[in-house]
């Protein structure tokens, strides 16, 4: 099970907005991003779940077919504090 660094927790318990960013690149592919519209981490589970548009994960989609990660970022809307993760 994945342990999760106890910053972290206490960031996503922060009552305050939160935005994330969403990129991949992969080999003779450009770069693409895009904003994800919810994030949470399910620490029983082990998961960190970036909630997406259909349009925005059809285009990451294409992206995890050829690599199997995407790095994600996750930003405080009060005070700009981030964490960011592969």
């Amino acid at each position: 099970m994945i342990q999760w660094p106890t910053k972290l927790i206490q960031f996503m318990e922060r009552p305050v907005p939160k935005f994330s960013h969403i990129a991949a690149m992969t080999h003779g592919m450009p770069p693409v991003n895009c904003r994800g519209y919810g994030f949470h981490i399910d620490i029983e589970n082990g998961l960190a779940v970036v909630y997406l548009l259909r349009s925005q994960w059809l285009k990451l989609n294409e992206y995890l077919r050829k690599q199997k990660w995407l790095a994600v970022l996750v930003t405080a809307g009060t005070d700009n504090e981030s964490y960011q993760s592969p």
